[in-house]
């Protein structure tokens, strides 16, 4: 997958709801490209449920 793939997929994960989902993936994922491990970590660490599209404006 690629980087944008990857984030999509965590984006749609966190918009349901399911965060523990989404930390999942990431784990089971972040040997495809240390890059968007990051950028997909530092978007777990400032979720906020209502400002969800706020997080993910330049995808």
């Amino acid at each position: 997958m690629e980087k944008q793939e990857l984030l999509a997929q965590i984006k749609k994960m966190l918009e349901q709801g399911n965060v523990e989902e989404a930390k999942k993936f990431i784990e089971e994922h972040q040997s495809d490209s240390s890059e968007w491990v990051t950028q997909a970590k530092e978007m777990l660490g400032h979720f906020d449920p209502d400002g969800v599209a706020k997080n993910f404006k330049d995808l």
